[in-house]
C-alpha cells in the first residue's frame, strides 16, 4: 500500500505531537572552550561512534596527516596524568581541571618541555619507553589556553588529536555538548531501517529473517513509501549518520527517538558514556546487520539498564521497550538529532497483526548409514539469527549447489533456501539446554558429503558456562562468564583448518572477555615453549591475542570476538631496516629512523644506544617503523649506534652503525 494524502497527513501530525511532547534536548553549549588545537577545525569522528569493543569517547580532530601543532590547555589546572605507550593511545596527557572536569589529549608527539624531561628520567629508571607518571595537585600547572604539547601519531591510528572531556566521576562527556562548538548546519542523514522478528512464526515483508529497507527523501525529511507488514512482535534497528560543515567524515548521532501512533517505544541520547558501560557497545550495535552486511546499525530497543545514554534519555517506563505489538494499522517516526540541534525524521506506516497459523516445516530423514567423503569447508563463521523460540542459521559455502542439508542429532534434515549466494535456514526447533551437534552436508551423486560439524550450546548470563570441543586432531575450552552477555544465547564451536577452533556465531554479543584454553603442539621443542600462544585469524594473517598465559601445557587467552582461533608459535625476529639519518650528516637534532616489520606476536620493547647513552625510542605499528628525535642537539663527533627491538615472544633483532655529525 502506498502513503495516502490522508497518511501523510496523519503523519504530519504525529511529528507536530513529537516535538511538542517530546522537546528537543539540546541546550545552549556551556562555558565555551578554547579549541583543542591550531591543526585545523574539521572533526573526523565523534563522541559515542562505535569501535570493535567500546565508545569512541572523546572527538578526533584532523592534522592533515601532519605532526608538530600545538595543543592548548582548555582551562585553568594541573597535570594529573602523563604516559607513553606503543599502543592505544600512545602518548597522552590528563590535566585536571579547575572546574572539577578532566580533559584528555591522545596520540601527541611530545609534551611541555617539563613533562619531557620527567617522561625521560623515568623510562631511564624503568628501562622502557612504556611508563605511567602520576602528579600531585597544582604540581605541574596549565594557564588556560597555554600550550601543553604538540599533536603526533603515536599510538593507534595516523596523525591526528584525539581530545576528550570527563567528568572525574567514571564517565565520558560529550565534548560538543559541554563546551566545544563547531559550525553546524546540516541535519543528520538517515540511510535504512532493519526489522527483526522477534519470534520465529514471526514475519516482516513475509520473511523470517531481518529485513533492511531502504529510505526515500532526503535530509531532513525521509518516508517510506510502502506499508509495512508485520505479523508478530517486531522490533527496529536505525542505520544512519551525522555530519557537518567543513567536514566529509561520517559522525555519530547525538539523540534518537522511536515512535508509533505517538507512544514513545524508545529513545536514547548520547550526552555520556560511564566507562564501566561502554563494553555493553556489543548490545546495542546490532551484531547480525555487522556480520551479514558489513554495516553499522543501532538498535532501537533496550538492552538493558547498564547503558547510560538510554537512562539519560528520560527514564525507562515499562512501554519504553522498543518492541512493537500486534495493533493494526499504525503509524511510525524516528527522529535524529544531532549536538548542534539540527534534525532529521523518518516517517512509515505499519500494519501490526498477529501471526497467522501456517504449516509446520517438514522434515526429511535421512540414513546416517549412508557412505560420505570429506568435502570443502564453509566459508567464514556460520551465522545464527537468535529469535524468542528459534535459530536461524546462515553460512556461505565455497561449493555452489542446489540445495544444501542441515541434520541434527535427532537426524531430521532441512532443505535450505538459497539467497544471494547464501544459504539460510529456520531451524524448526528449540535447542536443548545440552549441547547439541550440527552437521552440514551437500548431496552429491546420492550421498551426502559432510562439510562440517559444530556444536551448539545454549548459555545463559545468570551463570558461568565452560564449553569444550574435542575431537582427535583438537581439544579445546571455552569459559564464558556470568554477566559476560546481555542475554541468553546460543555459541557455536567447530573445527575450522587443521588445528585450528571456530568459535561463533558471526553475531556472537559478549560484553566481557571469554577465557580460552588450548593445548601446546605436542611436537613443539622446549626452546619455543615461550614462543607459543593462541592467535586469532584476520584474513590471510594470525594475530596475537591480549592477555595469554602458559600454564603447564596448557595456553590460555582472552576472546572476545567470533573467529579462528589456532595456537601459533613466534619463531621470527622482527626486521629491521635502517631509513635515515644518513651515515654523515651536519643535522644536530636528527630524526632517527628504522623500518620495523614484525608479522605475529608484536614489539614490545626497543633500546637505542648512542655510544654510552640509551634511549627509549617510539614504535609506531601502523607505520612499521621506530622513531627518535632528540629533544636538545647532539654534540659534532662520532655515534656508534646500537638498536635492539624485541617482540612479544622474546625474538631480539639489532642493528649496528656509525654516525659522523659535522660540525657547522
Amino acid at each position: 500500500m502506498r502513503l495516502t494524502l490522508s497518511a501523510l497527513s496523519s503523519l504530519a501530525r504525529l511529528l507536530l505531537t513529537s516535538i511538542l511532547v517530546f522537546p528537543c534536548v539540546i541546550q545552549a553549549a556551556e562555558n565555551a572552550l578554547p579549541w583543542p588545537t591550531d591543526a585545523s577545525p574539521r572533526l573526523t569522528s565523534s563522541f559515542a561512534e562505535p569501535r570493535s569493543r567500546h565508545y569512541h569517547s572523546g572527538i578526533d580532530i584532523s592534522t592533515n596527516g601532519h605532526m608538530g601543532y600545538d595543543l592548548y590547555s582548555p582551562v585553568d589546572g594541573w597535570v594529573l596524568r602523563a604516559s607513553a605507550s606503543y599502543y592505544g593511545y600512545g602518548k597522552q596527557l590528563l590535566i585536571q581541571g579547575s572546574d572539577g572536569r578532566r580533559y584528555l589529549y591522545a596520540h601527541m608527539l611530545d609534551f611541555s618541555d617539563t613533562l619531557e624531561v620527567l617522561l625521560e628520567e623515568a623510562q631511564a629508571r624503568g628501562a622502557g619507553y612504556d611508563q605511567v607518571l602520576w602528579f600531585e595537585a597544582g604540581e605541574i600547572p596549565f594557564r588556560r589556553g597555554e600550550v601543553v604539547g604538540r599533536s603526533g601519531g603515536s599510538g593507534a591510528g595516523p596523525p591526528h588529536v584525539h581530545f576528550e572531556v570527563r567528568d572525574g566521576k567514571g564517565s565520558a562527556l560529550n565534548p560538543l555538548r559541554y563546551g566545544l562548538q563547531v559550525e553546524d548546519s546540516r541535519p543528520p542523514v538517515i540511510q535504512n531501517l532493519a526489522l527483526f522478528p522477534r519470534s520465529r512464526e514471526g514475519r516482516v515483508s513475509g520473511s523470517a529473517l531481518p529485513v533492511v529497507l531502504d529510505v526515500l527523501g532526503d535530509a531532513p525529511s525521509y518516508y517510506l513509501a510502502d506499508t509495512l507488514r508485520i505479523e508478530g512482535d517486531a522490533q527496529f534497528a536505525l542505520r544512519c549518520y551525522d555530519n557537518v560543515d567543513r567536514s566529509s567524515s561520517r559522525l555519530a548521532p547525538y539523540r534518537m527517538l522511536l515512535l508509533v501512533d505517538g507512544d514513545t517505544l524508545f529513545q536514547s541520547l548520547y550526552e555520556r558514556v560511564a566507562f564501566a558501560d561502554t563494553r555493553w557497545i556489543t548490545a546495542e550495535i546490532n551484531r547480525w546487520l555487522l556480520a551479514e552486511r558489513s554495516q553499522t546499525f543501532r538498535n532501537l530497543w533496550d538492552v538493558g539498564p547498564r547503558l547510560s545514554f538510554c537512562a539519560d534519555a528520560g527514564g525507562r517506563p515499562e512501554t519504553c521497550h522498543g518492541v512493537l505489538r500486534p495493533r493494526g494499522l499504525c503509524h511510525g517516526f524516528v527522529q535524529v538529532t544531532d549536538p548542534a540541534g539540527n534534525m532529521s525524521s523518518l516517517s512509515f506506516v505499519v500494519d501490526a497483526r498477529p501471526v497467522e497459523a501456517r504449516e509446520s516445516t517438514e522434515c526429511r530423514r535421512i540414513d546416517l548409514a549412508m557412505p560420505h567423503v570429506p568435502g570443502p569447508g564453509v566459508e567464514d563463521v556460520p551465522q545464527l539469527y537468535h529469535s524468542e523460540d528459534g535459530v536461524t542459521l546462515v553460512l556461505k559455502l565455497s561449493t555452489p549447489c542446489d540445495s544444501v542439508y542441515v541434520e541434527s542429532e535427532a537426524s531430521a534434515m532441512w532443505p535450505v533456501t538459497h539467497y544471494q549466494q547464501k544459504y539460510e535456514l529456520v531451524l524448526p526447533l528449540k535447542v536443548r539446554p545440552d549441547p547439541q551437534s550440527l552437521w552440514l552436508g551437500l548431496p552429491h551423486d546420492g550421498t551426502v558429503r559432510y562439510l562440517a560439524e559444530y556444536d551448539l550450546y545454549p548459555v545463559s548470563p545468570e551463570r558461568t558456562e565452560v564449553l569444550a570441543w574435542n575431537s582427535k586432531e583438537l581439544w579445546a575450552q571455552l569459559q564464558v562468564d556470568a554477566g559476560s552477555m546481555p542475554a541468553e544465547q546460543l555459541m557455536l564451536l567447530g573445527e575450522g583448518q587443521p588445528g585450528a577452533l571456530l568459535v561463533g556465531p558471526a553475531n556472537l554479543c559478549l560484553t566481557s572477555f571469554a577465557r580460552l584454553q588450548m593445548p601446546l603442539p605436542a611436537d613443539l621443542l622446549d626452546e619455543d615453549r615461550t614462543r607459543a600462544a593462541i592467535c586469532m585469524r584476520s584474513g590471510e594473517k594470525w594475530e596475537w591475542c591480549s592477555g595469554w598465559t602458559l600454564s603447564g601445557d596448557t595456553l590460555q587467552c582472552d576472546v572476545f570476538n567470533s573467529g579462528e582461533y589456532a595456537v601459533q608459535v613466534d619463531r621470527q625476529a622482527p626486521r629491521l631496516r635502517h631509513q635515515y639519518p644518513a651515515a654523515t650528516t651536519r643535522e644536530r637534532q636528527p630524526l632517527f629512523a628504522w623500518r620495523c616489520q614484525e608479522d605475529l606476536s608484536g614489539v614490545v620493547h626497543a633500546e637505542l644506544w648512542l655510544n654510552s647513552l640509551c634511549v627509549y625510542p617510539r614504535y609506531d605499528g601502523d607505520m612499521e617503523r621506530i622513531l627518535w628525535k632528540p629533544r636538545n642537539a647532539l654534540e659534532p663527533g662520532e655515534y656508534q649506534l646500537k638498536l635492539l627491538v624485541r617482540d612479544e615472544a622474546g625474538n631480539e633483532a639489532t642493528d649496528t652503525r656509525t654516525l659522523q655529525i659535522v660540525g657547522n
